[in-house]
C-alpha cells in the first residue's frame, strides 16, 4: 500500500503531459484501406495483385473481403501488414499482434506470443505487462546508448483503448501503433487511460535510467 501510494505521489509531481513527439512508421509494410492483397499457396500473402489474378481480397478498415465480396472477415485489428509472405494485424485495444490465415475458404486468427512478436520487431525491447510489479505496475531498466526502442505486449486480460504514453521528463517518439515508443532521454513514462489508475484501467509505469 505505501508503495503504491509513494508511486502515486511520484507520477502526480510530474503533472503528466504527453509530448508533442513525432509519430514513426514500423518497417514493414502497411495495408492501406481500399488495397488489393492475394494469398498464393507456397508463397503466402502479397500486396501485388495482377489483373488475371483470382481469389484476391480488399482491406476496408478492419475487414478483409474477398474480390465479389461474397466472403468477408472482420480482423478486429487497426493495423495490417505483411511480413515476409504472413499476414499480421495489430489490434490497440487489446495489445496484441496477430497472424491472419487463409485455409480452406477460411479465415483464421491466431494470437502471436512473445517470441513471435520479438522475432517481428527485432530492433525493440518488447515488454510483456505481466513482466511490471504486481503491487506498483512499474517496470524498471536501463536505456542503452542512442534511441531505445520499446514496445508493449499484452499477455493480460485487460482492455488498454485509449491507452498512451505520457511524461514531462523523459523524451520519446511515437510510433504508428500505440504500444511502441523510441526513448532518446531516461525518466518517468507513463502508460495508461487519461492519466489516471483506476481498477478496471490501471496505469503501467516505465522508470528508465
Amino acid at each position: 500500500m505505501f508503495k503504491k501510494l509513494a508511486v502515486f505521489i511520484f507520477v502526480f509531481a510530474f503533472s503528466l503531459s504527453v509530448l508533442a513527439s513525432e509519430i514513426k512508421d514500423i518497417p514493414y509494410k502497411n495495408l492501406k484501406d481500399g488495397q488489393k492483397i492475394n494469398i498464393t499457396e507456397g508463397q503466402g500473402w502479397t500486396d501485388k495483385v495482377r489483373r488475371r489474378d483470382s481469389g484476391w481480397f480488399i482491406k476496408r478498415g478492419s475487414e478483409l473481403f474477398s474480390n465479389d465480396e461474397a466472403l468477408s472477415f472482420d480482423t478486429g485489428c487497426d493495423y495490417i501488414f505483411i511480413n515476409k509472405g504472413n499476414l499480421y494485424g495489430y489490434s490497440e485495444n487489446d495489445l496484441k499482434f496477430y497472424e491472419i490465415s487463409y485455409t480452406g475458404g477460411k479465415f483464421f486468427r491466431t494470437e502471436s506470443d512473445f517470441d513471435e512478436v520479438s522475432t517481428l520487431f527485432k530492433d525493440f525491447r518488447v515488454i510483456s505487462i505481466s513482466d511490471f510489479t504486481v503491487s506498483t505496475n512499474v517496470f524498471k531498466f536501463k536505456k542503452t546508448r542512442g534511441e531505445e526502442k520499446i514496445m508493449l505486449l499484452n499477455d493480460t486480460n485487460i482492455d488498454f483503448s485509449n491507452y498512451v504514453f505520457t511524461t514531462n521528463k523523459a523524451q520519446f517518439s511515437n510510433y504508428a501503433i500505440n504500444n511502441a515508443i523510441g526513448i532518446t532521454k531516461g525518466g518517468l513514462i507513463q502508460f495508461s487511460k487519461d492519466g489516471e489508475d483506476a481498477k478496471d484501467s490501471p496505469w503501467f509505469i516505465l522508470l528508465v535510467r
